[in-house]
């Protein structure tokens, strides 16, 4: 379910983007088009039509008068609503894309076991209504073998959507968003909400990067990371779960689009979504857990710490929120994480340096310590505990396992021996990200490399920058 961004908290309250009305070819619940079906008191009675895209892979279907009419202004040499028409050409864009970036195509609606109502043939199918409240939503029919299996459905855009800038604008956000999650269903019907949401909006920022959609979600995951993200908060959880793209962000820039597309593949073969994001980073040496960590460590060098390494367009996320801690011998802070959650810590000047050391079990919480200089993070000099520090920073504590078991961690102090070097001045800095020259490469920052690589060959460089970021063993 896609909603405006003026509206989102009260759009979002009760609602999922992948909805699962059927896990088999269960076709009691019927489209928009039939008398008594999902949406059909706005449609069904007011004589349905539909416009196939140039492509002839989208048949868009609306109501010709009612309450989900489109505006009926005509250009020519269009037939339709140039609203319709709109959306079919933006439905093209989003799906030329898709194929370009590797994924599974929308899987058909009328292969075996599928429902009779379909739409009048295997075209993906997208439908205008008028929701009231919120502005895209997909909906999944048949299912190959169960819902865990690969699916099919429709999707249905907001014939009228409000509190966006123009009618483009609109479509350009909501109707990519709605075609990845067809997309999606075709490797699993089944897989977490936020994770759907996540990839939907990454995938929708891919198609058209200069809209603003996915940096205005941030703030709500952001703000409370201190909860799992795969833990989203209930009631109106849905800013939570599109703020979760921030993840898939990551992951692409870190190792190419190719790591996410493996994630879902994984989904398709029954993998839990950490079981299948553990087999995909395999290949790039790394894991859910180390990429977490430094996924972690990237995000609280975004927004007004915007500085070196990190997200390439950090400077339009918001940070991670930071608490004031004093640099001083003895412990520093002393608390609990649970799942994949996130604690960031600032340290000011100190008239000597300290050696920080996370006490924590390490399988479940790992530490980086994040120079700052004039309050600009330099995540390609962040380091993992233990480190050694005499001016600004920040300690990012991040959790490391799915598992929901509280995890005690605590952040300590001592008086550094002399001679001790500050990693905000030993570790070489790559200005931008990608692969800084380091004495020791395994304990090199966490830059995600600043470039964003397409396809199955181009990540070939992100593997060089990716395994700087590796643990010292």
């Amino acid at each position: 379910m896609r909603a405006a961004a003026a509206f989102v908290v009260a759009a979002l309250a009760s609602s999922l983007s992948l909805v699962p009305r059927r896990a088999s070819a269960d076709c009691e619940t019927l489209r928009p088009t039939d008398p008594g079906g999902y949406f059909s008191d706005d449609f069904a009675a007011y004589e349905p039509t539909f416009v196939d895209s140039a492509s002839g892979r989208l048949r868009v279907h609306y109501a010709t008068s009612g309450p989900s009419a489109p505006p009926p202004t005509t250009t020519p040499p269009n037939q339709a609503p140039d609203f319709v028409v709109l959306a079919a050409e933006i439905g093209d864009e989003a799906l030329a894309v898709y194929d370009d970036l590797g994924f599974l195509p929308i899987r058909s609606d009328a292969g075996p076991g599928a429902c009779p109502s379909n739409g009048g043939d295997g075209r993906v199918d997208l439908y205008l209504v008028s929701f009231g409240a919120g502005d895209g939503q997909s909906v999944v029919e048949e299912c190959a073998g169960g819902a865990a299996s690969a699916c099919s459905g429709y999707v249905l855009c907001e014939v009228d959507p409000a509190g966006y800038p123009s009618d483009e604008i609109a479509l350009r956000t909501i109707v990519p968003h709605e075609l990845f999650h067809l997309i999606q269903a075709s490797y699993s019907g089944d897989m977490p909400s936020w994770f759907q949401e996540g990839t939907a909006q990454w995938a929708a920022d891919r198609v058209h990067p200069a809209l603003t959609d996915l940096e205005h979600f941030v703030p709500a995951y952001v703000e409370q990371a201190r909860r799992s993200i795969d833990n989203p908060p209930g009631g109106a959880a849905g800013a939570f779960l599109y703020g979760t793209a921030v993840w898939p962000v990551f992951l692409d820039e870190s190792f190419g689009l190719i790591s996410v597309r493996g994630i879902l593949e994984g989904l398709g073969q029954g993998m839990s979504v950490w079981e299948a994001t553990d087999a995909s980073l395999a290949a790039f040496g790394s894991s859910s857990a180390d990429a977490f960590s430094r996924f972690a460590v990237a995000l609280a060098g975004a927004g007004e710490r915007f500085g070196t390494g990190g997200f390439i367009d950090g400077g339009k996320y918001e940070a991670l929120p930071a608490e004031a801690v004093a640099l001083g011998p003895g412990t520093l802070v002393s608390d609990v994480l649970s799942g994949f959650a996130i604690r960031t810590f600032e340290i000011g000047e100190a008239p000597i340096p300290h050696q920080l050391s996370l006490g924590a079990p390490p399988d479940r919480v790992a530490a980086y310590l994040l120079p700052l200089e004039a309050g600009l993070a330099r995540v390609d000099s962040a380091v993992m505990l233990p480190a050694t520090v005499s001016g600004p920073a920040l300690v990012v504590v991040a959790g490391t396992s799915p598992s929901k078991q509280d995890a005690p961690f605590a952040v300590t102090a001592s008086e550094a021996p002399p001679g001790e070097p500050d990693p905000a001045t030993s570790t070489s800095s790559g200005a931008g990200g990608g692969t800084a020259q380091q004495d020791e490469p395994e304990e090199a920052g966490c830059s995600t490399g600043r470039s964003r690589t397409d396809g199955d060959g181009a990540w070939l460089v992100v593997v060089v920058a990716s395994l700087m970021w590796r643990r010292k063993k």
